[in-house]
C-alpha cells in the first residue's frame, strides 16, 4: 500500500524560507511598521517567519479527538516518518521554530499529524501542522465527520453506561448517603 504524504507549508511564507533577500525585504517593512504582530511570527533569532499552517481552535480539536495518542517527534516509533516530513522537521529545528514537535496518532484511524507547539501566547500555545502521512488523504469534512462520529460513539457508550449504573443503584440507599452529607457519584457520568 501507498503512503500519502501532505506537508502544510503556507505559500505566502514558503518564499521567506528560501529568498534570504525576500525574507529581509519582509522583515525590514514590518520594523519600518512596527508590526508586532508580524514580529511575533518570527522565529528564534529573527529568522523566517513560521511557515505552516496555524490550526485553529476547531482543527486543533478535530485532530485530538481523532489522534488522541501524543508523543514527542524523537520517541515516535509507529511508522516510519516520510522524508519530507523530516525535512520539515529538520528545517523547524535550525529555524528554532517550536519549543516542541510532536506527531500525534491513533493505532486504528486515521493517520499520524506532526504538530509544532510554539511558546505561549496569552497563556496559550500556539499549534501548527507540518504535515501527515498514511493509507488515505481525507479532506477536514471528512476528518470532522469522522470526529463527531466518534465523539457520537463516545457519549452513546458513556450515557449507555450511565443509565445501566443508575438503573442497578439503590435510591433509598442514595438518597441516605446524600442526606448525610456524602458524595453520591456515578461512575460513567462524568
Amino acid at each position: 500500500m501507498e503512503t500519502i504524504i501532505e506537508t502544510f507549508v503556507e505559500q505566502d511564507t514558503e518564499q521567506l524560507i528560501y529568498d534570504v533577500e525576500k525574507l529581509d525585504e519582509w522583515k525590514e517593512i514590518i520594523e519600518e511598521l512596527n508590526l508586532d504582530g508580524q514580529k511575533s511570527l518570527l522565529g528564534s533569532d529573527d529568522k523566517s517567519p513560521i511557515p505552516f499552517m496555524y490550526l485553529k481552535t476547531q482543527s486543533k480539536i478535530i485532530l485530538e479527538i481523532l489522534c488522541p495518542m501524543r508523543i514527542e517527534v524523537e520517541k515516535y516509533s509507529k511508522s516510519p516518518i516520510p522524508i519530507e516530513i523530516l525535512g520539515l522537521i529538520k528545517l523547524s529545528e535550525r529555524e528554532g521554530y517550536f519549543m516542541k514537535i510532536e506527531i500525534w496518532y491513533d493505532d486504528v484511524n486515521p493517520d499520524p499529524v506532526c504538530i509544532g507547539i510554539s511558546e505561549k501566547e496569552k497563556g496559550e500555545n500556539r499549534y501548527y501542522l507540518l504535515g501527515r502521512w498514511g493509507a488515505e488523504k481525507l479532506d477536514w469534512t471528512n476528518l470532522y465527520n469522522n470526529a463527531k462520529e466518534r465523539l457520537i460513539r463516545y457519549y452513546e457508550e458513556k450515557l449507555t453506561a450511565g443509565i445501566e449504573e443508575l438503573k442497578a443503584a439503590n435510591p433509598l440507599s442514595l438518597a441516605m448517603k446524600k442526606l448525610r452529607g456524602e458524595w453520591v457519584y456515578f461512575n460513567s457520568i462524568s
